[in-house]
């Protein structure tokens, strides 16, 4: 005869075991959220979430969480993003350039209307799997539970720290206030060594452009005098010059590498607008507003404002 004590706890066990190999019912449900326009940056360069029609879209703000968009994600990542509505199965897949879009991508004829801060309808979606290369992902809180997307407007999103994570970017944000949005940034997370050369990288342009901006601010001391305010020029241009020679191979960073690159070369374009306006105007009319083409250009590049504009980028004040 079976001691009635251990039988119990056989059956306890194996009810136990049981509901440990039973799929437990998820949590598929319609809800309401609320939408907000947040400010992206991307180790530091603003970036716009657009969905296929190149609108923009609004972030979702869920269970105390900022939710942005998958295909985003997907794009940043450098990789390709495509949907399977049969087995509703979101793939990204093989190697390409990230995506970062700019304000001028944003389709401004064709765009999603919401209120700031309104409610919305959503769905959180325990039925959407998503692969990385053929490999599922799944996303947790901090206290281990699961999270699932959730779709808008025809849109799967995941939290922002989800995504960090899916990148294995660092996260941080600044809270809205009167006059701006929340902004949120994503930052690559860099090896010791490349940490350091990103370091070396950022404190050689301050040195290049801490001279560029002493030589600006010599531009209108010197208005009256042609042959000075070209010596100057010149002598900015070169500052420029050894900036573009600086090299740092870290793919991670490319994007902002890029942009110092661009605007540099921006900046040395407006140089020779400069050297060109002022063979067509007398020494007496430079930097008098009447005569504006030399006076706009020497204005400009007195104020450096670009400049200003990277050295924000790579976090140099």
């Amino acid at each position: 005869m079976v001691n009635a004590k251990k039988l119990g706890c056989f059956m306890l066990s194996a009810i136990l075991a049981a509901s440990l190999t039973i799929p437990q019912a998820l949590a598929v449900k319609q809800d309401t959220a609320k939408t907000y326009q947040i400010s992206l940056r991307v180790d530091g360069i603003s970036v716009y979430m657009l969905n296929a029609k190149m609108q923009e879209l609004p972030a979702i703000f869920y269970n105390n969480s900022y939710y942005i968009s998958l295909r985003t994600a997907g794009e940043w990542l450098g990789k390709n993003v495509s949907w399977n509505g049969d087995t509703k199965t979101i793939s990204f897949t093989g190697t390409t350039q990230p995506k970062y879009y700019k304000a001028s991508d944003v389709n401004t004829e064709d765009f999603i209307k919401y209120t700031s801060g309104g409610d919305v309808n959503i769905t959180q979606r325990d039925d959407i799997t998503v692969l990385i290369d053929g490999k599922e992902r799944q996303f947790y809180t901090e206290s281990n539970n699961i999270i699932y997307p959730i779709m808008y407007n025809d849109s799967t999103y995941l939290p922002v720290r989800s995504i960090a994570n899916l990148l294995d970017m660092s996260i941080d944000w600044k809270n809205a206030t009167e006059t701006t949005a929340t902004q949120i940034s994503l930052t690559s997370k860099l090896s010791d060594e490349q940490s350091k050369a990103f370091n070396e990288y950022k404190s050689n342009i301050k040195a290049q452009f801490d001279k560029y901006t002493d030589l600006a601010s010599g531009l209108y001391p010197n208005k009256s005098n042609s042959d000075e305010l070209k010596k100057i020029l010149g002598n900015m241009d070169e500052c420029l010059d050894n900036i573009l020679k600086l090299n740092v191979d870290i793919p991670q960073k490319q994007n902002v590498i890029d942009l110092v690159s661009n605007t540099v070369k921006n900046q040395k374009q407006m140089i020779e607008e400069a050297y060109l306006a002022m063979q067509k105007q007398t020494s007496d009319e430079l930097f008098a507003i009447e005569h504006g083409q030399a006076t706009g250009i020497l204005m400009k590049l007195y104020t450096a404002s670009e400049v200003s504009n990277i050295l924000s980028i790579l976090e140099i004040s």
